[in-house]
């Protein structure tokens, strides 16, 4: 893509749209557990999303491991991170990105 093309677009929280933007576009794929509301109004892991939009560096501060404690909720998990334009075909989407979350999901869960 041309940067004419993109110039001036911004989504979200003050990113911009830019070819150097998109180079370093990441994927993160990955599992939680253990997840506990600590409010008795919570019930329903969606009643916790926004705490993925509100905190995300302190949630993912220690990548690929997680544990996060704050006055709403704790959680485990484990993650992958990969630059999204290495993924180009569907072998190297099996192998990069579903193998490795199948094996976080296995040992998340306790299943061999």
């Amino acid at each position: 893509m041309s940067s004419g093309l993109l110039r001036g677009w911004s989504i979200g929280r003050g990113y911009t749209l830019t070819p150097a933007f998109l180079d370093d576009t990441t994927l993160l794929a990955g599992c939680l557990w253990n997840i506990r509301p600590l409010r008795s109004n919570q019930k329903k892991f969606e009643h916790l999303m926004w705490e993925f939009a509100n905190n995300p560096q302190k949630i993912f501060a220690s990548l690929p491991r997680l544990s996060y404690q704050d006055n709403h909720a704790s959680f485990e998990g484990e993650f992958i991170e990969k630059p999204l334009f290495t993924i180009d075909d569907s072998q190297t989407l099996a192998d990069e990105v579903i193998a490795p979350m199948l094996r976080i999901y296995r040992r998340g869960s306790g299943l061999p």
